[in-house]
């Protein structure tokens, strides 16, 4: 069993991509003004992150079946404090894009390197727990992040958040000297590319994997829409200061914490189906009010109150099918890094093809939700009937 410490620790390594890449989202609008772009280019910097840990979930599947968790750990936080300088050190769109796709090969490790670890010690309900615990870690520090995001723009400029974010990475790696090593053992052949095309392959076949994956990925996606349209709806439709935007997300965050603590409390006493149904029916009753809110007026209490009903529900979906999706397989690396793959892989065409409306209408965002929402449910709905 993973000690407290370790599972403390752990919940930072796990958002280590959500930091780095949610830290300046209240600085997009700054930022599209001095390097001169256009609102949609500022927003392809979240769609370009969110590539880089897309593909950055599946070199470490191998890595860490050869040398190790750990190791892998440390080469994630070197490229993440590479790309980290360099997007401090960026005068132009095409040197920040290739910075932000460094920096999500190498943060990309943390949501990896988490649940494998887990997953080494960890089944059924404690897995359940364990995962819930972290999801914690998704709600309190993305909220932490952009609330700090929009005081450090407001008093160093965008440029400022990069600063943070290189000390940031520094920290992970001394967090990541204190965990234990969680493999039983290593294969000196991981690496091999007939291994690596079999090893994944099996998984890609697990349609109970394959699945949950989907699920994971829509609650994901959700919440990566939320951050590429609402800076744009809070700032420029409801007059948000970049402070005023960073504190307001804390509120969709209390509501992730909320959802986290109820699934981590109901893991081992109710059945996950029926907490991811009810996660699903909460979500979908704070989409149709956040509608409803932004057809009579665009504000903050109506933004993002009802995301904060969203975020609990979700985080009651996104534990509970983690963890169904990691007990499909007994290769626990590389099952999690196809499930990583297929999560944050569906989030980033999904805030993608968000990025490409322009002036995006608000009803976007509720509207976007509705359509995940029923998407999982017909995906949870073939698990139950195979």
């Amino acid at each position: 069993m993973l000690k407290s410490r370790h599972l403390a620790i752990l919940t930072f390594v796990v958002s280590f991509a959500s930091v780095t890449g949610l830290l300046f989202t209240p600085a997009l609008p700054s930022l599209g003004k001095d390097l001169g772009i256009s609102e949609n280019m500022a927003e392809w910097t979240i769609s370009i992150f969110l590539v880089g840990y897309s593909l950055g979930q599946l070199p470490y599947g191998p890595i860490a079946n050869r040398f190790g968790r750990k190791p892998a750990l440390y080469i994630g936080t070197t490229l993440a404090l590479l790309g980290s300088i360099l997007a401090y050190a960026a005068n132009s769109f095409g040197v920040l894009a290739a910075a932000r796709f460094l920096q999500a090969l190498g943060s990309a490790v943390g949501l990896k390197a988490s649940f494998t670890m887990i997953s080494d010690f960890h089944e059924g309900p404690q897995a359940t727990e364990s995962i819930a615990l972290h999801s914690l870690a998704f709600g309190i520090t993305p909220g932490l992040a952009i609330a700090a995001g929009g005081f450090i723009t407001a008093s160093f400029g965008w440029k400022g958040c990069f600063l943070f974010l290189i000390f940031y990475s520094l920290l992970i790696g001394l967090l990541a000297f204190f965990l234990p090593e969680t493999a039983r053992r290593l294969d000196p052949h991981a690496l091999q590319v007939k291994n690596v095309i079999q090893g994944y392959r099996s998984q890609f076949k697990n349609p109970k994997l394959i699945l949950y994956s989907l699920i994971v990925t829509s609650c994901t996606s959700i919440f990566y829409i939320f951050a590429a349209l609402s800076p744009y709806i809070g700032m420029d439709r409801a007059g948000l200061s970049p402070a005023g935007f960073g504190l307001w997300n804390l509120v969709p965050a209390a509501g992730m914490v909320a959802g986290a603590l109820a699934a981590r409390g109901v893991a081992k006493t109710s059945p996950f189906r029926r907490t991811i149904w009810l996660g699903i029916g909460l979500a979908g009753a704070g989409a149709f009010a956040m509608g409803v809110f932004f057809l009579i007026e665009i504000s903050a209490p109506g933004m993002f109150l009802t995301q904060a009903a969203i975020q609990a529900g979700m985080s009651l979906v996104w534990s509970n099918a983690n963890a169904q999706a990691l007990g499909a397989s007994s290769d626990k690396s590389n099952a999690s890094a196809v499930i990583q793959f297929i999560n944050i892989g569906g989030a980033c065409v999904s805030s993608f093809l968000a990025s490409f409306i322009p002036g995006a209408p608000p009803l976007l965002l509720p509207a976007s939700t509705i359509i995940l929402l029923i998407t999982m449910a017909c995906l949870f709905k073939k698990i139950q009937e195979t």
